[in-house]
């Protein structure tokens, strides 16, 4: 008895650690996604992006356009969201996570779960030390 019981746990731990660093992956994804959402709403009603923010804090010209809870709790990997805006000195403005609030391992593994295999193209992309997911044009 004790032994199929080992075998079982053997055999169930590792497949409800690779469906719970799933699930991280997919609820950053939709965070993304609703800054996305909120970004572009602000840029046709103002023609332009926020400015950029601290780490961890929402523009506040997004905020009748996105929860705040979406910046102010950490992102499912612990850390602080961050919005690189207009005067952040990042060529793709929009939300991301940076090395200082992810791993680089998180941040590739978002690219592969996620987007085209490339850091360079695609909806997210690396610039310096950030997982950028550029707002583009709506």
């Amino acid at each position: 008895m004790i032994v199929i019981t080992s075998v079982l746990v053997a055999i169930a731990v590792p497949a409800f650690s690779s469906i719970s660093t799933r699930s991280r992956y997919n609820s950053a994804h939709s965070s993304f996604l609703s800054i996305d959402r909120a970004a572009k709403l602000y840029q046709i009603d103002w023609g332009g992006l926020p400015p950029n923010a601290a780490v961890g804090e929402m523009p506040p010209e997004l905020s009748i356009y996105l929860q705040a809870d979406v910046f102010a709790k950490p992102s499912p990997f612990g850390r602080a969201w961050d919005w690189n805006g207009p005067g952040s000195g990042i060529a793709d403005h929009g939300p991301n996570l940076s090395i200082h609030t992810t791993t680089r391992e998180h941040q590739d593994a978002m690219e592969q779960a996620f987007d085209d295999g490339s850091d360079t193209t695609g909806i997210y992309r690396r610039q310096s030390h950030y997982v950028v997911f550029p707002i583009t044009t709506p």
